[in-house]
């Protein structure tokens, strides 16, 4: 059985495993009396003090103490949010998008009722996104099959039903996921449709404004690299010019001071070949006498 957990356990995305695994071991530290459920409940007044801020993961991870209706809901969440991780483009878009849901179930809890554990909620927001993108999907519920649309309103009102909530204040956090569910999936997808844009909720590092920055800020940081490329060039050229314009120098210099020692050696043997022949002139012309 263990073997099995843990093969299931393997095959789940990152996100979506780590949630799983420490949902357990919370629940298990629950089930051992470590952990009073009023230490991680949240309020209007602790919802963003600064000071409280280590309950909202811990809160967010809470499913409950370890029972049947515990292991039921942790399934149902690993099943969508399986979906939902494998759907994005990676692991870190759907930890985004988490981080996202986290801070609208947060402002429900303030702005409208306090939902004191989140967990749960973001289990019924993923049914509801899992629901919207998978509209025309039928799924078997007890006795009959209904389409995947339909499937958040069956669990409200069937929760409400089999638990016998009927109090009008339980009617809002009954409805928070379907609630905050339609708004992200409204802003996430159709916003982008009817007006041409990114999501709102699109991850920072995909925003293309700030691909624009880092690309032009990547393009103005390679002229200038090339540039200054282009300039120690220059130098190098300018210098490799220098260089051989000494070098020539000094050629001219030794050419000119071979050419000249070379006239001053053509015009002393010429003045001795003179001095040679006018001896000879002499010599002959003395015997001629």
């Amino acid at each position: 059985m263990d073997g099995v957990a843990q093969e299931w356990i393997q095959t789940l995305p990152p996100v979506t495993r780590s949630y799983v695994v420490a949902s357990a071991a919370l629940a298990t530290v629950d089930y051992l009396g470590y952990l009073k459920l009023s230490d991680i409940l949240m309020s209007k007044n602790n919802a963003f003090n600064s000071d409280t801020l280590w309950r909202i993961p811990l809160n967010i991870l809470y499913n409950g103490p370890l029972s049947i209706d515990f292991a039921t809901r942790l399934y149902f969440f690993s099943r969508y949010s399986l979906w939902l991780e494998t759907s994005v483009n990676s692991s870190r878009n759907f930890l985004w998008m988490i981080f996202i849901l986290v801070i609208m179930i947060n402002l429900y809890s303030i702005l409208v009722t306090n939902l004191a554990l989140f967990g749960p909620t973001l289990k019924d927001v993923l049914l509801y996104i899992w629901t919207k993108k998978n509209t025309d999907v039928e799924v078997s519920f007890i006795f009959f099959t209904v389409k995947g649309d339909w499937i958040p309103w069956i669990s409200v009102f069937s929760d409400m039903a089999f638990m016998g909530y009927y109090d009008s204040k339980v009617l809002p956090i009954k409805l928070a996921g379907i609630i905050i569910g339609h708004i992200f999936w409204f802003i996430d997808t159709q916003i982008p449709i009817l007006h041409k844009c990114q999501s709102p909720f699109t991850p920072i590092w995909e925003l293309k404004l700030l691909k624009n920055l880092i690309e032009n800020g990547g393009q103005q940081e390679q002229e200038q690299q090339e540039q200054e490329q282009q300039e120690q060039l220059n130098i190098l050229h300018t210098q490799q010019e220098e260089q051989h314009e000494d070098i020539e120098e000094h050629i001219q210099l030794e050419n000119n001071s071979m050419t000249e020692e070379f006239d001053d050696h053509e015009i002393s043997q010429f003045m001795n070949e003179s001095d040679f022949q006018r001896e000879t002139f002499d010599t002959l012309r003395n015997r001629n006498h």
